[in-house]
């Protein structure tokens, strides 16, 4: 059988987490989240890097011995903590689920209706028109989250700030208000 000219190559690499990025989780978690690091994120933490994302994964014994052993190829184990893409330090769609779950509100997260969504998963960016409901504090890095069954779909960073923000919200102006920085979808569309 021959080879696709058009097969992209996947790039991998395994790693320690860097203690930059793990201050900038840690910070997060405790400070806009609200919730204590050490009951939200079991450590040692390992990082997996495909195609320029990278995965912060918590991985339990099991995992680290068969990865130190020669007969395994060990390509991923354990929860996602983390997520490093195209910059950014940010928080897993696990993490959030598990902080709404364990304080029963959300925080520094935005409910998006059924457009939004479908907009967000494809890689757009959120608009103020989309959003139904927001969570103190927004002016940061949010989760976005889907109406329909209230699940973390993605993350987005806000592109305008502060009282502009909460007017274009209020006023369901149909202009971006959040840039995507991470969703769901990309595993479908592929992490190049």
């Amino acid at each position: 059988m021959a080879r696709s000219k058009n097969r992209k190559r996947v790039r991998y690499s395994k790693s320690v987490v860097e203690r930059s990025e793990l201050e900038i989780l840690r910070e997060y978690i405790e400070r806009k989240l609200n919730a204590p690091w050490n009951k939200i994120v079991k450590e040692p933490l390992l990082k997996y890097c495909y195609n320029g994302i990278c995965f912060i994964v918590s991985s339990s014994e099991n995992v680290r011995k068969a990865d130190l052993m020669k007969e395994f190829n060990v390509v991923f184990g354990g929860e996602v903590i983390g997520i490093v893409h195209r910059g950014y330090v940010i928080p897993s769609l696990n993490v959030y689920e598990r902080v709404f779950h364990e304080t029963g509100e959300f925080r520094a997260a935005i409910i998006a209706n059924e457009e939004g969504v479908k907009n967000f998963l494809y890689g757009n960016n959120l608009y103020a028109s989309s959003i139904i409901e927001y969570y103190e504090p927004i002016d940061n890095i949010v989760a976005i989250i889907d109406n329909v069954d209230m699940k973390a779909i993605g993350v987005a960073k806000p592109i305008v700030h502060g009282r502009r923000l909460r007017e274009y919200i209020q006023r369901k102006l149909e202009r971006p208000v959040y840039e995507n920085i991470f969703d769901l979808g990309l595993f479908l569309r592929g992490f190049y």
